[in-house]
């Protein structure tokens, strides 16, 4: 009889029964790229006047964006964290010539998710989203692959940011 290995994640054990190594290749023409699970971005405190953020929903350190706030804000925290995490792990400067990197994206829903951290329960906000990308340009491939297998957005490793590639249809 073949041995298992357990897993426990959370309150709950789950058995592993098989483990594959897959690497999604993105073609150089017509992707997309859908949120599966909510992206969450928060935007720096020093970054408020930046962006027009409200007096009302200012918060000490940051905020989480929310579709009430503009979607240039979205969108160049995103820019900008996928390429300081891409940056930090491979200890190479990206040059940025291929910026902006998201031009043609569709905010899908808002979402409002609890999760437990250290025994408190914390409340964030992230937004599902739809990326397309009619070409893709190779500095551009290298870092979507890159935020495919880390996450999109913020708190990654609660399961935040998770991508799917998706058949493109023309709109």
């Amino acid at each position: 009889m073949e041995e298992k290995n357990e897993v426990d994640i959370g309150e709950m054990s789950f058995y592993i029964e098989d483990i594959k190594k897959f690497e999604i290749k993105l073609p150089k023409r017509n992707v997309r790229l859908i949120s599966a699970t909510p992206i969450i971005i928060r935007i720096p405190e020093r970054n408020y006047d930046k962006y027009n953020i409200p007096k009302e929903f200012r918060k000490k350190r940051y905020v989480y964006w929310r579709p009430i706030f503009s979607f240039e804000a979205f969108v160049r925290q995103l820019e900008e964290n996928l390429i300081k995490k891409y940056e930090r792990f491979y200890q190479e400067k990206l040059d940025g010539d291929f910026l902006p990197l998201f031009e043609d994206l569709k905010f899908k829903k808002p979402a409002i998710c609890h999760f437990i951290l250290r025994g408190i329960e914390i409340k964030v906000v992230g937004s599902v989203w739809e990326f397309y990308f009619p070409y893709l340009q190779k500095e551009k491939i290298k870092l979507l692959n890159f935020g495919i297998d880390s996450g999109f957005g913020e708190r990654n490793s609660l399961g935040f940011g998770f991508i799917n590639l998706l058949r493109y249809k023309k709109r």
